[in-house]
């Protein structure tokens, strides 16, 4: 059975366990009376096939009724949505009714090197560090409590643009070249795969530059509350995010709740005792036209997000008609693409550097963690001249505040980390 069914019987199922009456025989069989430790425990499924049957029938049991106005024409008929706009049309739109088997007719979906993949979680280490990989994600200073962003539901998945909400995220750095961040993406379950495990929500946050695309990948499992998805369930509403259903929904993010801007709660952070390695290959967009040629930077272990936090997201995927089964593509074979292995070292000073204007009072120039890579931080905004600009359509570069001041916003939103990659 594929990692998509095995996801849909162990997560979904689990789930919905949770919130259904008297599920619980579907796995234990009817508890009997006595004392025995194992009276619960004797009709637990013996084979696959039974709890396959088991999670058809709860799913049939548990399924939100079918729109009756999911067709372009009200006549209650389902058609695939676009992608990005989520209008109805069969023959440009796509589902994940068959998890992307049938996609091969757009763009480059049924060429080579295409992702998602499942990674071998242990790799033999060869060679030298190859290059650096930077994060530079914070919390836009110019970001305004009654400011509005949106996020949409157009038919796959949850997506936050960036450049039309008019907010500036931050950048990755390889080399001497900065991706901008552009937009990110949530999947449920997760598309990447580490041995075949198979994670609850992956967050995919796409990075551009003329260069090409940067991609990272963030696992979600049960535990801690996350503050980027506590922020974004609670400015959107609570339990209920974006749902399509014939059309794209949109939830408004108010610029008061500061975390759902802020994509640094996402990256985990540490210091070289902790460090937290990340998976680098060359793969593709994981949905039409499925371009190629994207950098993928995937963590290698989950990071926690709440109960309420995961099914929020889950639920405004898994309640979409489109993505009822989920929104993950197959994975996609490896083929002859090599595999690198990042290791990482967070720090939030840069040593060397502290005669830059405003940062000697930062207090992690006072307690500095991670390595010393010996590099000035980029762009505009660590000087006297001014902010670099964003993505297209974020605040211009005269309305940031002055950095010459001390402890500015823009330098304490800032926490810039350092990945060094090694090849495998």
């Amino acid at each position: 059975m594929g990692s998509i069914k095995r996801a849909l019987v162990g997560l979904t199922f689990a789930n919905a366990v949770n919130v259904t009456l008297g599920a619980s025989s579907l796995f234990m069989g009817e508890l009997t009376s006595g004392n025995s430790k194992d009276a619960g425990l004797k009709d637990r499924f013996t084979t696959l096939e039974q709890c396959e049957a088991a999670y058809d029938k709860l799913y049939a049991e548990c399924k939100p009724p079918a729109e009756t106005d999911s067709g372009p024409s009200g006549d209650g008929s389902y058609h695939k949505p676009e992608g990005r706009t989520g209008v109805p049309n069969d023959e440009k739109g796509y589902d994940y009714k068959e998890h992307g088997a049938d996609w091969n007719k757009f763009g480059e979906c049924g060429g080579p090197d295409q992702s998602p993949v499942d990674i071998s979680r242990y790799v033999d280490i060869q060679g030298q560090t190859k290059y650096l990989l930077w994060f530079d994600y914070y919390l836009d200073p110019d970001l305004q409590p009654d400011h509005q962003g949106a996020i949409v539901n157009d038919g796959h998945g949850l997506r936050f643009d960036v450049p039309s909400n008019h907010v500036d995220m931050g950048f990755v750095k390889i080399g001497k070249t900065e991706y901008s961040v552009s937009e990110y993406q949530f999947r449920a379950p997760s598309e990447h795969t580490i041995d075949g495990a198979v994670f609850p929500v992956e967050m995919q946050i796409y990075n551009k530059a003329e260069e090409g695309i940067v991609a990272i990948s963030i696992f979600f499992r049960e535990g801690e509350s996350n503050p980027f998805l506590a922020s974004l369930r609670e400015s959107a509403g609570g339990d209920d995010g974006p749902v399509w259903n014939g059309r794209s929904e949109i939830k408004n993010i108010k610029g008061i709740f500061t975390g759902a801007f802020d994509l640094e709660n996402v990256i985990p952070k540490g210091d070289v005792s902790k460090e937290a390695p990340f998976y680098n290959y060359k793969g593709s967009l994981t949905q039409p036209p499925c371009t190629s040629g994207v950098d993928w930077w995937l963590l290698s272990k989950p990071i926690t997000a709440s109960r309420d936090e995961i099914r929020f997201i889950r639920k405004a995927i898994f309640m979409s008609e489109s993505s009822k089964h989920g929104n993950a593509r197959e994975s996609q074979p490896l083929g002859n693409r090599r595999v690198f292995v990042g290791l990482t070292g967070f720090q939030h000073a840069i040593k060397r550097h502290v005669n830059l204007q405003g940062w000697r009072e930062e207090d992690e120039v006072q307690n500095p963690r991670g390595y010393n890579s010996g590099d000035r931080p980029w762009g505009e905004h660590w000087d006297g001249v001014g902010v670099q600009p964003g993505p297209a359509g974020a605040p211009s570069p005269a309305a940031a505040p002055a950095p010459a001041a001390p402890a500015t916003a823009a330098l304490a939103a800032k926490n810039v980390s350092v990945v060094s990659q090694t090849k495998t």
